[in-house]
């Protein structure tokens, strides 16, 4: 995707997420996402973020109850080798992240 064709606009949704082992609900994550970065913030507390060159790539997720977006960093990314954002609107989160230039599957 190019520069031209990225969009400027912001992505901000709330869901859950599972970081490892340990699975937060919704409403408790918020993911935002602009051309440059991703932010995952967990329970106001803790945020997960990385530089659009870092993202390895992001790709549809199943859980038991609801979808979700599997995010994977590159090897040089400080984030979670296994974290999967929560969300009912998985279809638009997905657009919207490949709008932003992110690399989805």
């Amino acid at each position: 995707m190019t520069d031209a064709s990225r969009s400027s606009h912001p992505l901000s949704t709330r869901g859950g997420c599972r970081i490892g082992l340990a699975n937060v609900t919704w409403p408790f994550v918020k993911l935002d996402a602009d051309h440059e970065r991703l932010r995952i913030t967990v329970l106001g507390l803790k945020t997960y973020a990385l530089a659009l060159s870092e993202v390895e790539r992001i790709e549809p997720a199943s859980g038991v109850i609801s979808p979700g977006v599997r995010i994977r960093g590159n090897a040089n990314a400080d984030f979670p080798p296994s974290l999967v954002f929560w969300t009912f609107e998985q279809t638009a989160v997905l657009a919207g992240l490949r709008r932003l230039g992110y690399p989805v599957s």
